[in-house]
């Protein structure tokens, strides 16, 4: 495994959160899912080491707390549902804060730049003013600094995001989480991102983990976890099982 959960145990403000065991593997595209204050954010938070945590959050077989802070920047990237930059950064200047953990000259610092955006499409935003780009621009800007600080991972980089398609719009989501499935399928990534669209999750992720009331209650492959049963068990409504192109839809 790559990252690994061992009786996580953590409480933000007064909700408790409890989750004996859990893990996402390399090549692995995993959605967290649940209803609205089912502990998905507060998982993220401990999983990205904003909250005080009991229990053990292996990374390679190694507990995260004995890493340095440069190789788990290298090793672990976090995209934050806003990432809030007060200065007049441009947005080739945000990215490039990706290198901060690296080791590289400029000319080849500026060459990775330019791959992530591309490969982000925020290329043609290069000189744009950060604080002047659409919530949906700045997401697409952070993904690629995110994706460039994992450039130089030591193994199978990991890549935590909450909520990474909120601020897209239809064309810029699907695309988005085709490259997410993709890191994961063709480059190794181990992706876990936190998701509302259950049609999102169907579609690209293999993999979820399903919350409710602070604990794990379900994990698993995606179209066995989301029954119609448990959708409308934790929910509240109940879906029409369907397909579209080949592909399930709840409906």
């Amino acid at each position: 495994m790559t990252l690994r959960v061992i009786d996580l145990q953590a409480r933000r403000g007064g909700f408790a959160l409890t989750v004996p065991s859990w893990e996402a593997m390399a090549g692995e595209f995993q959605a967290l899912l649940g209803a609205n204050g089912a502990g998905k954010s507060s998982f993220f938070a401990a999983l990205a080491g904003d909250i005080r945590c009991r229990g053990t959050v292996a990374l390679q077989g190694r507990n995260i707390r004995e890493w340095t802070a440069a190789e788990r920047a290298r090793n672990v990237a976090v995209l934050a549902q806003q990432s809030h930059i007060p200065f007049a950064f441009t947005a080739q200047e945000v990215v490039a804060l990706g290198l901060t953990p690296l080791s590289v000259d400029w000319r080849e610092g500026q060459r990775r730049v330019r791959r992530s955006m591309d490969r982000c499409d925020c290329e043609h935003l290069a000189d744009r003013s950060y604080p002047a780009l659409s919530g949906g621009e700045r997401q697409r800007v952070n993904l690629a600094r995110v994706l460039l600080q994992l450039s130089e991972s030591q193994g199978p980089p990991v890549l935590l995001l909450d909520e990474p398609t909120s601020a897209q719009d239809l064309g810029h989501q699907h695309g988005m989480l085709r490259m997410l499935r993709d890191l994961a399928l063709n480059d190794g990534y181990a992706v876990v991102a936190v998701l509302h669209d259950l049609n999102h999750a169907l579609r690209y992720a293999g993999r979820c983990a399903l919350l409710a009331d602070g604990k794990l209650v379900a994990s698993g492959p995606v179209r066995s976890v989301l029954s119609a049963d448990r959708v409308e068990q934790f929910w509240g409504y109940r879906p029409r099982l369907g397909h579209l192109g080949g592909e399930p839809v709840l409906l």
